[in-house]
């Protein structure tokens, strides 16, 4: 999966979502505004709450200068990232409510600190209070011990801890008994605790797929959980501390939901 900055990425000026075909950036970048004005506010919202869906990136392609990137398919979601990095790209095209709700959102995003500037798995700012005394451990070991001297051993204590998170929902749900639970596979167990979520109303329909996801073998994400069965069986797979944080940043949301 390729990253990309995101001020190369473009729009696409030819986007079905357009009547007409803009300009250049800045119309394309206006007229979204313009015709999705609210969706747009409250996707940028929902990025600054729970963060970018990672079970719904955007597609690009080359433009023509070989750096940048023309967004195919999320350019809705490129238009909410980049008013949030500068609420200004718009002017005069929102409702003064509007305006003043981009400006407030912008200022959190940008109050979020980087997740790549920690030298440990879960953020200080991350706390969750846990019962169950194994797993309760385990997260404080995961808030102390260091990426840069202990990758293997985060690695494996993160698979642990969340699969004994996962079964604990289960559990206390009353979803599966303890012998039918030690019979399902992880992915199996994703899913039930993403329908059961989501039929509760606890997650949007949007979240629980994106837990659905990390179970998703087509899917290649930090989360998945091929990873973290790499992380155990595979002599060759090596724990990258920037995967070990982006894979908390993404399910940490849901960790919250299980304990």
């Amino acid at each position: 999966m390729a990253s990309f900055a995101l001020t190369n990425l473009l729009l696409d000026v030819t986007n079905p979502r357009f009547e007409t075909e803009q300009q250049n950036q800045r119309d394309a970048i206006n007229r979204m505004a313009v015709e999705q004005g609210d969706k747009i506010l409250n996707l940028a919202e929902d990025i600054v709450q729970f963060g970018v869906d990672p079970s719904s990136l955007p597609l690009v392609i080359a433009a023509d200068d070989g750096i940048k990137q023309i967004v195919v398919e999320g350019n809705r979601r490129i238009v909410a990232l980049k008013l949030l990095h500068n609420p200004q790209l718009a002017p005069e095209v929102w409702s003064a409510a509007q305006e003043k709700k981009l400006k407030e959102l912008s200022q959190q995003f940008k109050s979020i600190p980087p997740s790549t500037n920690r030298n440990t798995l879960i953020p200080r700012v991350c706390t969750i209070s846990i019962k169950e005394t194994k797993s309760n451990n385990i997260y404080h070991e995961l808030r102390r011990i260091h990426l840069d001297q202990y990758p293997f051993a985060i690695a494996v204590l993160f698979r642990v801890f969340l699969e004994l998170s996962v079964d604990h929902y289960i559990i206390e749900k009353k979803l599966k008994t303890i012998q039918e639970l030690d019979q399902m596979k992880m992915r199996a167990k994703l899913e039930l605790a993403a329908s059961n979520l989501e039929s509760k109303g606890s997650m949007t329909r949007r979240q629980a797929n994106t837990l659905r996801s990390f179970g998703n073998p087509q899917k290649f994400l930090a989360a998945s959980i091929d990873n973290f069965h790499a992380y155990v069986h595979d002599s060759h797979f090596s724990a990258g501390r920037s995967d070990l944080i982006s894979a908390w940043d993404s399910l940490e949301l849901f960790f919250k939901k299980f304990l």
